[in-house]
C-alpha cells in the first residue's frame, strides 16, 4: 500500500461568508466521508490553520481553528485501520488577508492548539516574500526573536490545561 500525507483534501470550510461557525457543515463533512478511501491511505493529515484578521475576532480565530482539528481528528478516527493517521497542522506565521505578522496571542493560540490535540507537528509556513528585502528580512528575524521564540518556548514548558486563552485573559477556551 502507498502512503501519503494529505495536506489540501481535508476541507472544512468554517468560518466562511456562508457558514460563520465553528463546525464544518454537515455537507463538507459528508464529502470528507466520500473521500475516506484517501485519507485510509495516509499516514498523517494536516488541517490548515491560516488565520484571517479581518474577517474574525480572536475568539473566533480559536474556533476557527479548533473546529478545523475537530474535523482532522474526525476523520482520522474513521480510518479502517488500528494505525490512525497523525494529525498535525500547518500554521502560517502571518495573516493571509493582511500583510502581518500573527499577533502574540494568536501565534500562542494556534501552537496551543495543536498541543492540546497531541498533534504530531505544526508546519511552521512561510513565503519567499517574507525574505525579498532587506526590510522584510529584518522584520522576520525581529519577530522570531521577539515573539515566535519567546512563545514556542513559553509553551514548551507550559502544560496543556492552561494554553490557551482568549483576548479576555480571565477566559481560558
Amino acid at each position: 500500500m502507498v502512503s501519503g500525507v494529505i495536506m489540501h483534501s481535508l476541507y472544512c470550510f468554517n468560518y466562511t461568508p456562508k457558514n460563520m461557525k465553528p463546525n464544518c457543515p454537515v455537507q463538507v463533512q459528508h464529502e470528507n466521508d466520500e473521500v475516506q478511501w484517501l485519507f485510509d491511505s495516509s499516514v498523517a493529515l494536516f488541517p490548515s490553520l491560516y488565520l484571517s484578521k479581518l474577517r474574525m475576532s480572536p475568539e473566533q480565530r480559536v474556533q476557527f481553528m479548533i473546529g478545523r482539528m475537530n474535523e482532522a481528528v474526525r476523520v482520522a478516527q474513521n480510518v479502517l485501520r488500528v494505525t490512525k493517521p497523525t494529525v498535525s497542522a500547518y500554521v502560517w506565521y502571518r495573516y493571509h488577508d493582511v500583510d502581518e505578522f500573527l499577533s502574540q496571542e494568536d501565534l500562542r493560540n494556534s501552537l496551543a492548539i495543536v498541543h492540546q490535540y497531541n498533534a504530531g507537528a505544526v508546519v511552521l509556513w512561510g513565503s519567499a516574500n517574507d525574505t525579498n528585502s532587506r526590510e522584510r528580512c529584518s522584520a522576520l528575524q525581529q519577530y522570531l526573536n521577539s515573539v515566535l521564540g519567546p512563545t514556542i518556548k513559553e509553551l514548551s514548558s507550559g502544560t496543556p490545561d492552561s494554553l490557551i486563552l482568549s483576548s479576555d485573559p480571565d477566559t481560558l477556551l
